[in-house]
């Protein structure tokens, strides 16, 4: 199965540990978990780093939440302030 993958390029120490690590140009790849494992294996030659990355939210879902709570809340909100009004909400 196909997931997003955030792709890291890193930087190791002489201990082989990684001590630097930052996103890429691109930042995420859509590959399966195989092909992550397999890249991962390799990280120290290609000095890449695959982790999967959080699953988004469902906007819909949350808008439809915040309309059953009694909120009127613009389309072009974010996501976090959509979720912190959300939360807010039910306190």
């Amino acid at each position: 199965m196909v997931s997003t993958y955030n792709e890291y390029k890193v930087v190791y120490n002489i201990k082989g540990d990684i001590a630097e690590k930052k996103l890429t140009k691109r930042s995420t790849v859509r590959i399966s978990e195989h092909t992550a494992n397999v890249n991962n294996t390799y990280s120290k030659s290609t000095e890449l780093v695959y982790e999967l990355a959080e699953k988004k939210p469902d906007r819909v879902a949350l808008f439809a939440e915040a309309k059953e709570l009694g909120l009127d809340i613009p389309k072009n909100i974010k996501t976090d302030l959509l979720i912190n009004k959300i939360k807010e909400a039910k306190e």
